[in-house]
């Protein structure tokens, strides 16, 4: 016969009947909170907040505000702008029909565009994703765009087909190229005067006559072009006043073969330090006033060259190097440019040797007036402070005989970690007192603020 299981024991049965009499206690102490949750619940229904009471009409404009500063501002800032819609309608539902519903404050955008999807990217995120908008909504108002920054993921024909020939009001204009082509999606945009491409991913060219309205442009920031680019984009903008390139490719095969006249050219950054001269070579800019530039000591003659066929009459110099200039190069440099005004130089070009230059001869830069050092760079180090606080002061009230202005203003911005004598920087600051405005952004050591607090 089979054997039978044992009873139950006593000790099981009673912790039975216990576990059944806890769980009627929670269940009846569930049904409490449960019943309190809706009596809250009601009340906050109940509650009129005083926003919600504001017409949506009204809310709207507070958007536009701030997402402007007001109507037509001119003080819209880059980093603000592309936060603010996707934040008014990431707060709650009504706020997203208003937003949605309210085209100014879609005219700055940041954005990311492929095939299915316009993501914006803000600073702002919820749940550690960016807010995802249906392209519909975005490319509903793109006939209200005046400043977007796009990412172009791709080129497909129906994403790009929403926007083309419906940009009225765009005026500044930033996209990242991932492809050879952009098409013609911007070619209509009869605004248009600021452009910013970077072109990622690519070497071949990626720009043709039809990609955009080049001749209407005023700015231009080209990043990773072709050098066919480069003096294509020249050649199509006849009117352009502002010009940045960066980080160019290629080899001397796309330079034109007599230098390009562009009278209009107000400034110029060449940011190549190897390959500038090609440019130089190939240009005649007789309306340049702003020039920024890395230059090597081999360049110097380039440069000169450059300027002399130009004719300009330079008002801002920035110049850049990685290695020590002579005393000879930096001569022959500063009397090519002897109308600039302001100067931003690395200590490699400012060193003790240019120091001693316009300490000794007053006839070099005779109009300069402001001078910026960047120290932060491995030479900063070398820098003699002293001789540089005494070619200042022998600037900064000139004689009779002396250069006609005299230097107003003096930044200096030293490398991270390089420390500057507290005497040096107490020199430089009494300087203000003697109406010369000192920027100085520097490390100070600690022993000597702890033994001088008052500086």
């Amino acid at each position: 016969m089979p054997s039978r299981p044992p009873p139950p024991s006593p000790t099981l049965r009673v912790r039975s009947k216990q576990l059944e009499v806890e769980i009627r206690m929670l269940r009846a102490h569930l049904d409490e909170l449960v019943a309190e949750h809706k009596h809250v619940q009601s009340q906050l229904r109940s509650i009129v907040y005083p926003i919600l009471q504001i017409p949506p009409e009204i809310i709207a404009e507070i958007f536009v505000w701030c997402l402007s500063g007001g109507p037509k501002s001119q003080a819209q800032t880059t980093a603000h702008l592309k936060s603010v819609p996707m934040q008014l309608a990431c707060v709650c539902r009504d706020w997203r029909n208003i937003a949605f519903s309210t085209p100014q404050i879609w005219c700055f955008v940041t954005a990311s565009l492929n095939s299915n999807l316009f993501y914006t990217r803000p600073y702002f995120t919820r749940l550690g994703t960016s807010p995802v908008v249906p392209l519909e909504v975005i490319a509903r108002y793109c006939h209200q765009w005046e400043t977007v920054k796009i990412d172009l993921m791709d080129r497909d024909a129906a994403l790009l087909g929403k926007v083309k020939g419906r940009l009225p009001l765009l005026q500044k204009l930033t996209v990242s190229v991932y492809g050879e082509s952009l098409g013609d999606t911007f070619g209509q945009a009869p605004k248009l005067r600021d452009l910013d491409v970077t072109v990622i991913n690519t070497s071949a060219r990626a720009l043709s006559p039809t990609n955009f309205p080049w001749s209407q442009l005023n700015v231009f920031r080209g990043e990773s072009l072709s050098i066919e680019d480069c003096f294509q984009v020249l050649r199509l903008t006849p009117h352009l006043e502002c010009c940045t390139f960066s980080g160019w490719f290629g080899d001397s095969n796309g330079l034109p073969v007599l230098p390009l006249n562009l009278p209009s050219l107000r400034s110029l950054s060449l940011l190549n330090p190897e390959q500038f001269g090609w440019f130089l070579g190939a240009l005649t800019l007789p309306g340049l006033e702003d020039l920024r530039l890395s230059i090597l000591a081999r360049q110097i003659p380039s440069f000169c060259e450059f300027i002399y066929r130009s004719s300009c009459s330079l008002k801002q110099l920035a110049l850049r190097t990685s290695s020590m200039l002579s005393y000879e190069a930096l001569s022959k440099l500063w009397e090519a440019v002897p109308t600039v005004t302001h100067i931003d130089v690395s200590p490699g070009i400012f060193s003790d040797q240019m120091t001693r230059l316009l300490f000794e001869q007053k006839a070099v830069l005779p109009n300069l007036c402001g001078v910026a050092v960047d120290g932060k760079g491995p030479d900063s180090s070398t820098m003699d402070y002293q001789l540089l606080l005494d070619m200042l002061r022998s600037r900064q009230h000139p004689a009779v005989d002396g250069p006609p202005s005299s230097i107003q203003s003096f930044g200096f911005r030293s490398s991270e970690g390089w420390d500057i004598a507290l005497d040096i920087v107490s020199q430089f600051k009494s300087m203000v007192k003697e109406r010369m405005e000192i920027q100085m952004d520097v490390t100070i050591p600690l022993h000597a603020l702890i033994t001088n607090v008052s500086l």
